[in-house]
């Protein structure tokens, strides 16, 4: 699952709306296409939101959206670290349990991870990838899924 989940971060992140929330497990494959097609940036993603409840980590300045809030490329003075925070108290906030935070090895990228006992098997994911071109600038991607068993 964090495979899947990590690739479409990188194959949004490489393409840089729709109106119905994407989940990997319930829905079509996203393709390149669906990326592109999708993609806002400048003033039309300025008033763009996350999927699945998120807020905009306070202050940060939204300078693109992916897939309607899927993905959301922001510019902020915060430090993956504080964002990392943030993230994990609105996982909390918005009732997703056991979570967990991966570091990635190569690219300052980081990965939490939630789930809901009452929701067998419901999977909630933030990615939050650091730019390796540009100063103060992240993408955050917000990914449900669900799991079988």
């Amino acid at each position: 699952m964090r495979t899947a989940i990590l690739f479409l971060m990188a194959g949004t992140l490489a393409a840089c709306g729709q109106d119905a929330e994407r989940s990997i497990a319930t829905e079509e494959p996203i393709t390149a296409e669906d990326i592109r097609e999708s993609a806002v940036a400048g003033e039309a993603a300025a008033q763009s939101k996350p999927q699945h409840g998120f807020r905009v980590y306070p202050g940060a300045k939204v300078t693109a959206s992916i897939l309607n809030g899927l993905t959301l490329i922001v510019e902020t003075d915060a430090s993956d670290r504080e964002l990392a925070a943030f993230y994990t108290r609105e996982l909390q906030r918005l009732g997703w349990t056991e979570i967990s935070e991966t570091e990635g090895e190569t690219n300052g990228s980081i990965m939490l991870e939630g789930r809901k006992p009452s929701e067998s098997g419901a999977f909630m994911a933030v990615g939050i990838s650091k730019s390796t071109e540009r100063d103060r600038v992240f993408a955050l991607s917000f990914i449900r899924a669900e799991i079988g068993d």
